[in-house]
């Protein structure tokens, strides 16, 4: 009867079952501990981590075993990217149960902690992984730390509906790396398993619908990128017939600028404008996938807003080394894991790999890529089908650079939907400066 009342008391006052209250011992518990989730009625692992860099992609491993064979899973969960670098990491480990030991914690590939293993005849292993970009926020960029989601532009920001790249008024010449690249509601640094975006957080992405005349409807075809008031960017097959045999005439499609809800046509952010022109490069066939670039030209000077601004083109190195081993993050509506176009857009980081590694990775790929396109992905999250024409972006000084259009994803055989764990390929936009010169297309 005693051992009965101490059960109870014990289950009242963790609100866990008793066998928790003893958890494996950190070897290093000012780096690592186990806590108790009173309204989850879970145990989580706790890391607060110093050392993340600015300007770089910060790797951090974290390896547990038990003396046992388990089907145990785990996730690793960034909780404060907007600190970081200035305040330690803070990550929280969701893992099943029984708990695990740990065994290291490695920043950037450098131990910080390490423990002995389980021991015993059968041992389970879990190993996670996270990657982060940061960059410092600085005085200019003070929008992108406020988290309050607010539509509000910033007061260190020139007027929006006075800003033109080429274009002079009141406030003077205004270059295109003045406002591009700097969305007013800041971006959540993490599609196929993506996170949901909030509206405004990306202002440049926009979406392309075409005209049905048989149903006489609008059908959702692809994502496209807005890098001035007049040009917008996508792959050169989002502005082909299905078949891919005929290019599209900018009568036959619709551009929608600062779109949130790709379904919802009360959205009064929004601007949907009839295009005055479509470029496909000439090099590009329908049938292949390299010279995957085309372009849409707007009747008229659009006015920026919170919804609507354009990002920044790629103007440094054009060499694909450069960028390999970074994240970047791409941004659309395509078809999530439950195989239905998502209504608002999705957000994942992607690993960039080099062209090597992704031939290895695939016969396929030899088909697939060239010399003006590169790789990433592979390891869970992506493009899908729907996110064709989007933009991989990558954030640096604080503002955010179009390096990428979604060109070609892998599907997987045995289920028809998009095989996530491959790499998906991009059109490199570095790759096309002269392209964008000779047609008049250069941002300044």
């Amino acid at each position: 009867m005693k051992f009965l009342q101490l059960l109870a008391l014990c289950v009242q006052l963790n609100s866990l079952p008793c066998s928790l209250a003893n958890y494996p011992i950190s070897p290093c518990p000012e780096i690592f501990q186990y806590r108790k989730d009173s309204k989850l009625l879970s145990v989580y692992g706790a890391i607060t981590v110093e050392g993340y860099r600015n300007g770089f992609n910060n790797s951090l491993e974290v390896i547990l075993s038990m003396s046992s064979i388990a089907h145990s899973t785990g996730s690793l969960e960034l909780l404060n990217i907007v600190d970081l670098p200035r305040k330690p990491a803070r990550l929280r480990i969701s893992l099943s149960h029984p708990l695990p030991n740990l065994v290291s914690i490695k920043l950037n590939r450098k131990i910080i902690c390490s423990g002995p293993p389980a021991q015993g005849h059968r041992v389970t292993t879990i190993k996670l992984k996270h990657y982060t970009n940061i960059q410092t926020i600085n005085d200019d960029d003070q929008s992108d730390s406020d988290d309050s989601g607010s539509d509000e532009i910033s007061t260190n920001a020139p007027p929006l509906n006075s800003v033109k790249f080429n274009g002079e008024d009141q406030h003077g010449t205004l270059t295109n790396k003045q406002i591009c690249g700097q969305p007013a509601s800041p971006a959540v640094a993490l599609l196929f398993r993506g996170t949901k975006t909030r509206r405004g957080e990306w202002p440049w992405l926009s979406a392309i619908y075409f005209k049905n005349s048989d149903l006489g409807s609008l059908q959702f075809r692809c994502g496209a990128t807005l890098i001035s008031d007049k040009i917008l960017l996508t792959a050169a097959h989002c502005l082909l017939t299905e078949n891919r045999n005929t290019r599209l005439q900018a009568a036959e499609i619709l551009v929608s600028l600062g779109r949130y809800n790709i379904m919802d046509w009360t959205e009064i952010e929004a601007k949907t404008i009839n295009p005055r022109a479509l470029v496909v490069h000439s090099g590009f066939r329908g049938d292949a996938f390299d010279y995957d670039i085309g372009a849409i030209i707007l009747p008229n000077e659009i006015s920026y807003t919170s919804s609507v601004r354009p990002i920044c083109l790629w103007d440094g190195e054009a060499d694909e080394s450069i960028i390999v081993g970074q994240l970047g993050t791409v941004v659309g509506w395509g078809f999530t894991e439950s195989g239905i176009i998502s209504d608002v857009p999705k957000s994942g980081q992607v690993p960039i790999v080099s062209e090597v590694d992704c031939i290895r990775s695939d016969i396929g790929f030899q088909l697939t890529t060239s010399k003006r396109t590169f790789c990433a992905g592979g390891q869970g999250t992506g493009p899908c089908q729907g996110d064709s024409g989007s933009g991989l972006y990558v954030r640096r000084a604080g503002r955010w650079l179009l390096r990428g259009i979604v060109s070609y994803a892998l599907i997987d055989p045995d289920t028809g939907k998009c095989d996530t764990r491959k790499y998906a390929v991009y059109t490199d936009v570095a790759k096309y400066r002269e392209w964008l010169e000779e047609q008049d297309l250069q941002v300044s």
